[in-house]
């Protein structure tokens, strides 16, 4: 098993009670991911321990999201009353995780809300719990990988070390000697064509 994967998928209760919490766990587990189910401060999340991560995925039910958008269209037309709107509902994510960056995934809807805009939050949608379980297992995949993303873009590794590291022509900064590194490969290029 990779280093990478060593840490634990953290899926809410309240997702192992719905039939679709299934495949989700299915997925996870057929790429050799460790789940939990344990009680998470927003229903329906999926988060990952053991790792340096921020992020944290929320499933929303085809029915939950439709309400909440049909209620921001009863609010825009002043309705009273409170009423739980997708950007209400985003709103008390964040405030419930503030440390965390909060992406959204609908299950069974073709359209795609464009919440991300406003909020900066990342907005997926499903049309079937299949398509959910490879998409966490791939969210899972990117979260494990992002540590070691990060260490590799702060190792600096110097485009040209030396004139006498690779026997080629200096390039600077302002691309003085380019045209030599293109003579250099178009003669690397020739030579072997004798060779031939």
């Amino acid at each position: 098993m990779a280093t990478w994967r060593c840490f634990d998928v953290v899926l809410d209760n309240s997702e192992s009670e719905k039939a679709g919490g299934v495949h989700v766990l299915r997925a996870l587990q057929a790429e050799n991911y460790c789940c939990v189910w344990a009680s998470q401060a927003i229903p329906c999340s999926i988060s990952w321990e053991c790792v340096e991560e921020e992020r944290v995925l929320t499933v929303l039910q085809l029915e939950d999201f439709m309400g909440m958008v049909y209620n921001y269209k009863q609010v825009a037309q002043g309705s009273a009353g409170q009423l739980t709107t997708l950007s209400g509902y985003v709103t008390y994510m964040m405030e419930a995780m503030p440390q965390k960056i909060i992406a959204l995934a609908v299950v069974g809807v073709e359209e795609y809300v464009d919440l991300q805009v406003s909020k900066q939050v990342q907005i997926q949608m499903f049309e079937s719990w299949e398509e959910l379980g490879e998409f966490v297992t791939m969210f899972t995949k990117a979260v494990a990988e992002a540590p070691f993303r990060r260490a590799q873009e702060e190792t600096d590794l110097p485009f040209y070390a030396g004139p006498g590291c690779c026997g080629g022509p200096k390039v600077d900064r302002v691309v003085n000697g380019l045209l030599n590194t293109e003579y250099c490969a178009q003669t690397a290029n020739t030579r072997k064509a004798w060779k031939k």
